[in-house]
């Protein structure tokens, strides 16, 4: 897993949710989630609340009856491992081994380049895509790549 990457291999993906439910929010986010964990990803997860943070929480656990999502919130002492892959926190991940990142945040990745693969799940309320928009912007602007998808 590399820890640093060039612009030309970093991977930006915004999916934006035409569905702004909490529901539909959750399950995108554990599709995602799944995807990543299969392709053998270190993630992190980044919310913008508590909130939204044990939501998620919970429903990874019981996500799929037939897979096992292995995560943990994270703490100042928690690291990722073969046994804890998948971190959850609100804190922008600054020491941490990832090498991709989900975020609800909305906002653009201050460091875009320490991560393989970086996933932005926006809700479809105006300042939610507003803030899409300027952080797509502000990577393009930095050479990167990014791509969209609604859904």
């Amino acid at each position: 897993m590399s820890l640093h990457t060039n612009q030309a291999s970093v991977r930006i993906t915004f999916y934006i949710l035409k569905d702004s439910m909490a529901k539909t929010v959750v399950k995108t986010v554990c599709r995602l989630v799944e995807k990543s964990f299969q392709a053998g990803d270190w993630l992190y997860i980044q919310t913008r609340s508590d909130e939204t943070l044990h939501v998620l929480n919970k429903y990874l656990w019981s996500y799929k009856q037939d897979s096992f999502l292995p995560h943990q919130i994270w703490q100042a002492d928690v690291q990722h491992t073969e046994k804890t892959p998948i971190l959850l926190g609100t804190h922008s991940p600054h020491d941490l081994n990832s090498n991709a990142l989900l975020t609800l945040t909305g906002e653009k990745v201050s460091n875009p380049l320490k991560y393989n693969r970086i996933l932005h799940v926006v809700t479809s309320k105006t300042d939610r895509l507003q803030s899409a928009r300027i952080a797509f912007k502000q990577y393009q602007e930095k050479g990167l790549h990014p791509q969209y998808f609604t859904i």
